[in-house]
């Protein structure tokens, strides 16, 4: 698997948009026996719809986005208060859902969405988004043939999220840096709810802590590639205190 892993996450660095984002995931999934895969991302200031890059069908799409179903999806209800992943179906609904979310899940079904694993994603920086892998399994099958890979695919859905996040959320900086494995550890700290003070002060060590990639060790350039990246950014915020505090009478 760590070969799967890495060729997704060089797709992800040579991806240029939602096709080939989408096409990089899509990889991913069909090689863990998975049918699709869904990315709805909330964006701060929150848009009327979220960013979709999904191998849904696209009249499944359409008519989820022209109902506002987001709204009262309970898979993305239940990722808002969640943070980690879930397996779901209709039948874990239970009694607590709605005529209107008990017709979802059944359009829904129609369309080979039946069951699935939904990884939520929470930060400062972006806000919410959730990545789902569906199949038309039978859930009992789902889980158990899933939890093989369900770390791997906890920590691609979060690459797959950084990524998403820098290359659909404003098209028009073209050449806006990639990032390094150690600015994506950073954010996995972020979203367990690390300041980046907190981060900055580690001075380097901390976001190496790949929980979820067992067998990643990273080279001896990337790890004095990330102390000088934290150090520098402590020098440049103690040189913005040093202006906030002196430079209130200068004019420049």
């Amino acid at each position: 698997m760590s070969v799967v892993f890495q060729t997704f996450i060089d797709r992800l660095q040579g991806a240029r948009g939602k096709d080939t984002l989408g096409t990089a995931m899509s990889n991913l999934a069909d090689s863990v026996g998975l049918n699709k895969f869904a990315y709805l991302g909330f964006r701060r200031p929150a848009p009327h719809l979220p960013v979709f890059v999904t191998s849904y069908p696209t009249e499944w799409v359409n008519h989820y986005q022209n109902r506002r179903y987001q709204d009262i999806d309970p898979v993305v209800m239940a990722a808002r208060s969640s943070r980690l992943p879930f397996f779901w179906s209709e039948q874990s609904l239970g009694n607590r859902a709605s005529q209107e979310q008990r017709r979802f899940f059944g359009e829904a079904t129609e369309f080979g969405i039946k069951c699935g694993l939904t990884v939520p994603i929470h930060d400062s920086l972006t806000g919410m988004a959730t990545v789902t892998f569906v199949s038309d399994r039978n859930p009992v099958q789902l889980r158990r043939d899933i939890e093989v890979h369900r770390q791997l695919i906890h920590l691609a859905s979060i690459y797959f999220h950084v990524h998403a996040g820098q290359k659909l959320e404003d098209t028009a900086e073209t050449d806006q840096p990639r990032l390094s494995p150690r600015e994506v550890a950073c954010l996995q700290w972020v979203v367990r709810g690390k300041s980046m003070w907190e981060i900055g002060e580690k001075d380097g060590e901390a976001g190496w802590y790949f929980h979820d990639w067992h067998h990643y060790q990273p080279s001896a350039d990337e790890i004095e590639q990330g102390r000088e990246l934290a150090r520098d950014r402590q020098r440049k915020r103690r040189q913005k205190l040093r202006e906030a505090r002196g430079g209130d009478g200068e004019e420049s």
